[in-house]
Parts: structure tokens; C-alpha cells; sequence
């Protein structure tokens, strides 16, 4: 679950952002009911970012939101659990914006 002990680094608003780098480069995730994450949006800085936080805070959970929307050859088989309060009628979302 995401909580306070959760620290992704660093964090800049929209207006800070000038351009794209080169690579593919996520500048915005959105994940919504998915696993122990209700809601998050990040705007990744550019260059190297760091997320930090205890055990169970949700650092894999972003992680595998990510593999979810980038990997070509994703086999992951979803769960009950991949379900923010195991709520099935209540789809996840998950969805980044990409420059390249």
C-alpha cells in the first residue's frame, strides 16, 4: 500500500518540464486501484529517479504497473488481489504518457 513512507524522488510539476530526453522517457504515470494503490500520479523528474519506502509501501507495485504497460512479451496473469480492495467490478487503470 502507498503511504507517507513512500518517497519517490525527486518530484517537479508540469511547469518545470522543458522537452523530452532522447530515449523513451515516462513524464507522467497514473495508476488507479490497482494492488495497494488507490490513486497515484508522478511526474518523474528527468534523468535518474529513486523511489524509496519501507516493505509494502508499493515501490514493485509502481514497478509493475510500469511492466504491465511497456513489456511486449508480458505473461503476468492477474489476480483478486491485483484489485485495490479485491473489488473486481472496480477496473484498475494504469496509464502513462511517453516521449521519445
Amino acid at each position: 500500500m502507498l503511504n507517507n513512507s513512500t518517497l519517490i524522488l525527486p518530484w517537479l510539476p508540469t511547469d518545470f518540464r522543458q522537452g523530452c530526453m532522447s530515449a523513451s522517457t515516462i513524464i507522467r504515470l497514473t495508476i488507479e486501484r490497482f494492488r495497494g494503490i488507490e490513486a497515484l500520479t508522478w511526474l518523474p523528474a528527468k534523468g535518474t529517479n529513486l523511489i524509496l519506502g519501507g516493505g509494502d509501501a508499493g515501490k514493485t507495485t509502481i514497478l509493475d504497473a510500469i511492466a504491465l504497460l511497456v513489456s511486449p512479451t508480458n505473461t503476468t496473469t492477474l489476480s483478486d488481489a491485483d484489485y485495490f480492495g479485491r473489488k473486481l467490478a472496480e477496473c484498475f487503470k494504469i496509464e502513462a504518457r511517453l516521449c521519445s
